[in-house]
């Protein structure tokens, strides 16, 4: 009888997983041991393939620099992939909104959690610094939603690519704003898919920040959920003012980029504040 052998994926689920992310910080690392305490059963998780990312947006940018040729078949081609994507992207969004309200109770309970046992003083005397701990328990956070980050890296490199083109071809009508739509659609997806992750980290630390302040998950869920809304409110609302088509880029794919950047970083440092000063 022959003996069964393990395909590549299989090898890696069982034996070598956490070998994955062995390029990653150490405080980002599965095999951390704040990180593994946390993570539990969950540690069996896989990062985004960067590659088919790659390949969608190298195949993206083809068929957007082909429509300025003004072919009509490509636009007859547009039209249904357009429409499939607008029909499906509310369930992604509603996929999105609840991985951001998962991590921020996972976030807020993991932060809460060391100050109830009384093991944040524990986890000081550890090598790790205050800042790498408080990465460490946002990173655990993000581990856990790995399975909806891919979910919905996969629909924006594929579909939303499209949402975005029609998007922008109501916005500048290509009549009076010839190849505008497709010179925003590019950054606009690429800001996107950056985003995503982005977002994910911030809600964490927004999350880990009131939860190491409040010390009451309830209250540091609640908290961040409030300025979750707000936050995506402000970025709805900077879309629909009437900027220009050549400022437009701006608000829509730097904006979005920079922000949850310096949100994070503001909260990282208000965190560590807190959890030294105690």
């Amino acid at each position: 009888m022959s003996t069964p052998t393990l395909t590549h994926e299989n090898r890696l689920a069982t034996n070598d997983t956490v070998s994955l992310d062995k390029s990653l910080p150490l405080w980002a690392r599965r095999s951390n041991p704040i990180i593994r305490r946390q993570l539990g059963a969950h540690w069996r998780v896989f990062l985004p393939e960067v590659r088919p990312i790659v390949t969608w947006i190298i195949a993206y940018t083809i068929f957007l620099a082909l429509t300025f040729t003004g072919s009509d078949l490509l636009y007859i081609m547009f039209v249904p992939f357009a429409l499939v994507s607008i029909i499906i992207f509310p369930g992604v969004l509603f996929v999105y909104m609840r991985t951001l309200a998962q991590i921020a109770s996972d976030s807020a309970e993991a932060m809460v959690t060391e100050y109830t046992h009384d093991s944040l003083t524990l986890l000081r005397t550890t090598p790790f610094t205050g800042m790498e701990i408080i990465l460490s328990k946002i990173a655990g956070s993000i581990w856990r939603r790995m399975d909806d980050l891919q979910d919905t890296t996969s629909y924006t490199r594929t579909l939303g690519g499209m949402a975005i083109l029609g998007f922008y071809i109501v916005q500048f009508n290509p009549v009076s704003y010839p190849n505008v739509a497709q010179v925003l659609a590019l950054p606009m997806l690429l800001a996107s898919l950056v985003r995503i992750p982005l977002e994910m980290v911030m809600v964490a630390c927004v999350a880990s920040m009131i939860g190491a302040y409040a010390k009451s998950k309830s209250s540091a869920v609640t908290s961040t959920l409030i300025f979750t809304f707000f936050y995506f409110l402000l970025l709805t609302l900077l879309r629909f003012i009437g900027w220009s088509w050549a400022f437009q880029w701006v608000v829509d794919a730097v904006i979005p980029v920079i922000l949850p950047i310096a949100i994070s970083f503001g909260a990282l440092k208000m965190t560590l504040r807190v959890v030294e000063s105690d």
